[in-house]
């Protein structure tokens, strides 16, 4: 018999451009750029469409020197 699963998932936020109004003025323009080159956590509201799930299996090897196969 296959495997059944239930899962819940939802998309990631999608991000704003650049960094958010509060962290500016927390740190100044100059350190924000420096820590993260633009590219800060500014989430939307917005959750990106999840389009597919997939689910993998990784087997440990049974003995050292084991070949790992495809």
């Amino acid at each position: 018999m296959a495997p059944r699963f239930r899962i819940r998932a939802v998309g990631s936020l999608v991000q704003k451009p650049g960094c958010p109004e509060w962290s500016t003025r927390a740190l100044g323009p100059e350190r924000l750029d420096y820590l993260c080159r633009g590219e800060c956590y500014n989430p939307s509201d917005e959750r990106l469409r999840i389009t597919r799930i997939e689910i993998v299996r990784i087997r440990p090897q049974a003995r050292p020197g084991e070949p790992v196969g495809g």
